[in-house]
């Protein structure tokens, strides 16, 4: 799947636990993206509640990182963890949490915030803003091009709905 990318200001605010912060959790390693992070790290430290809806969101080659990842022997750690095989309108998921890959997010690389987890829905709200405009460009001699534009936003209105992975 794919999201709305990017996410208004969702990596911008302070690391902690309390109104106008959201918590990172640390990779367990350098400049890579893990299972562990990602099936445990993200998880275990997201509020029960918020489980039902929860969600990844990642650059599509932060997964691809992600799936060729190998343990200590050598072995690609994927097992059967994620579902490649989704039927159109299914999407992709990870232990039965739909992955979204967004752009803008940022690449897995030391101290970046690679990974997203979470309710988005409870998480951020988009709005429609007052106001709607239409431009007229007569630049052209046989016809008039009217463009429209309006106005949207969003903000994170539940800091605590999400979790954000920080690659140490």
């Amino acid at each position: 799947g794919t999201t709305e990318s990017p996410l208004k200001g969702m990596l911008t605010y302070a690391d902690g636990t309390g109104w106008g912060q959201v918590e990172q959790i640390t990779s367990a390693t350098n400049d890579l993206l893990t299972f562990d992070d990602v099936l445990d790290g993200l998880p275990s430290a997201l509020i029960d509640g918020y489980h039902a809806n929860a969600s990844y969101i990642m650059r599509r080659q932060s997964f691809h990182k992600l799936i060729i990842s190998k343990d200590s022997q050598g072995k690609y750690q994927i097992g059967n963890q994620i579902n490649f095989f989704g039927k159109e309108g299914v999407p992709l998921d990870i232990l039965g949490y739909p992955v979204k890959f967004d752009a803008g997010m940022p690449a897995v690389a030391d101290g970046s915030l690679a990974v997203i987890f979470g309710d988005m829905e409870l998480a951020y709200k988009k709005v429609n803003r007052i106001g709607f405009s239409i431009h007229r460009n007569d630049s052209n001699a046989k016809f008039v091009t009217l463009t429209g534009r309006k106005r949207v936003g969003g903000d994170v209105t539940n800091f605590e709905a999400f979790k954000i992975l920080k690659i140490q």
